[in-house]
């Protein structure tokens, strides 16, 4: 019961702090993001397409990959972090403690992997900056066997 009342706590904090952290950011020109999420979600895939790097084969991560990229005024480093068991353990702590924003990436499509990757959302969530914006993203949405994010969480 203790750990649903947090789990509640941490959701109201996340949907109304936002704003907070948005105002933080106002005047600054560097910005970092942890990009989590199970292995196969398709972080790497996204920020390869946000880079507009998109014909670039992407490989499973092991460990970390930095990527550093520059919009208008704005330098943002993101954390792609690796979604094996032991790089969640060694690694993601570390980094989501640093980030100023966390989005998360969940594989819509792999019906199987849904609870483990919420319990692993609401495990490394708390390591975040209290303020911090989380992105929720239910990703590989073009498959036909994908679920909506509502029928995810």
């Amino acid at each position: 019961m203790e750990e649903k009342a947090k789990r509640e706590t941490k959701e109201k904090q996340i949907r109304t702090e936002s704003t907070v952290q948005q105002e933080s950011v106002v005047g600054r020109n560097k910005f970092s993001v942890a990009l989590l999420g199970l292995e196969r979600a398709g972080k790497t895939s996204l920020v390869k397409k946000l880079l507009k790097q998109e014909d670039i084969m992407v490989r499973p991560t092991y460990g970390v990959n930095l990527e550093n990229y520059q919009y208008r005024d704005l330098n943002f480093t993101c954390f792609d972090l690796g979604g094996h068991q032991p790089f969640r353990l060694s690694l993601w702590k570390k980094f989501i403690e640093r980030a100023d924003a966390v989005i998360y990436l969940v594989d819509s499509a792999d019906h199987v992997r849904f609870d483990e990757s919420k319990q692993t959302f609401w495990h490394y969530i708390n390591f975040a900056k209290q303020n911090a914006p989380v992105l929720f993203l239910a990703n590989k949405s073009d498959l036909p066997n994908s679920k909506e994010l509502t029928e995810i969480n």
